[in-house]
């Protein structure tokens, strides 16, 4: 199992993160994440959009040809299956989406933004993608 720290949360692995903080650390993670079957729809009552499908205990995501993966509810354990081989864009939706989600599980507020260090401050910039935050 692979140990990283990430978004103030430590985080264990079946899969190899190169992007993540390597940290090893005593104790249970705040997130594990496992290789395993996910299904392809959930069951019970529940709310869906386009590639998501959530119920009382799980969130689903299933990306056509990319991933699957199976968040529990508190946004503690990721259950995913790999659906492609271009592993630069399972982690693209592994990073933006899935952990992502857990995040906002486990009570977290998420913005897209920039941050410029002037001087000792800084000036953080928030707004949707291709605006131009990061050219300023």
């Amino acid at each position: 199992m692979y140990k990283y720290f990430a978004y103030g949360l430590n985080i264990s692995s079946e899969l190899e993160l190169d992007e993540l903080i390597a940290r090893d650390f005593i104790g249970e993670a705040d997130i594990e994440i496992k290789f395993g079957e996910v299904p392809e729809q959930i069951t019970g009552e529940n709310w869906y959009g386009g590639w998501w499908q959530s119920n009382d205990d799980y969130l689903l995501f299933y990306y056509t040809d990319v991933i699957k993966a199976l968040i529990f509810r508190d946004g503690k354990k990721i259950t995913i299956e790999i659906l492609t081989e271009d592993m630069f864009q399972f982690r693209s939706f592994l990073y933006s989406r899935i952990l992502a989600a857990c995040l906002l599980l486990r009570g977290y507020f998420l913005v897209h933004g920039a941050c410029v260090k002037i001087g000792d401050k800084a000036v953080g910039f928030c707004g949707p993608s291709g605006v131009g935050k990061s050219t300023l």
